[in-house]
C-alpha cells in the first residue's frame, strides 16, 4: 500500500529588498538622464561635464541590467524596461480600431482590412496563449 508523506516547504525570499533596489535604480537613471539633456543643452555634446554624465547613466544602466538577471522589476512600467515600444494591447487596440472604421466604411473586402483582421487574430492569440499560461501558474498544488 502506498504511504502518504508531506512535504512542507519554506520559502523566503526578499522580492521587497530587491524591488526597492530596482526603484532606487529607475530614479536615479532617469535623474541622471534629466541632467545628462540639461548638460547637453547648456554644454554641447563634447563637453567634459556630458561626458561624465553619460558614464555615470551607463554605469546605472549595466547595474540595472546585472540586477534584473537575478530579479524581476515587479514596479517597473512597460516603457521602463522596452522604451518607446508599445504594449501588445496598445498595438491590438489600435490595428482594431482601424479594422472597426473600414468595416464602418464597408471595405470588408480590401487587402488592408484582410491584412488587419490576420493581424489583431494574431494578437488575440498570443493574448489568449499568455492568459492561460497565467491562470495556470496560478493554480495551487493542491489544485493540480
Amino acid at each position: 500500500m502506498a504511504e502518504k508523506k508531506i512535504i512542507e516547504i519554506e520559502i523566503k525570499d526578499n522580492v521587497s529588498a530587491a524591488q526597492d533596489h530596482f526603484n532606487d535604480l529607475r530614479n536615479e537613471i532617469k535623474k541622471t538622464e534629466k541632467e545628462v539633456e540639461e548638460l547637453t543643452k547648456t554644454y554641447g555634446d563634447n563637453s567634459d561635464a556630458v561626458k561624465k554624465a553619460e558614464k555615470q547613466l551607463d554605469s546605472l544602466k549595466n547595474s540595472y541590467t546585472e540586477l534584473s538577471k537575478s530579479a524581476t522589476d515587479l514596479g517597473a512600467t512597460f516603457e521602463d524596461i522596452y522604451g518607446e515600444i508599445k504594449p501588445l494591447t496598445a498595438q491590438m487596440g489600435e490595428a482594431e480600431d482601424r479594422l472597426y472604421q473600414l468595416a464602418l466604411a464597408g471595405d470588408t473586402a480590401s487587402k488592408e482590412y484582410q491584412d488587419l483582421l490576420q493581424s489583431v487574430g494574431d494578437y488575440r492569440k498570443i493574448q489568449i496563449q499568455t492568459d492561460l499560461a497565467v491562470d495556470a501558474s496560478a493554480t495551487t498544488l493542491d489544485q493540480k
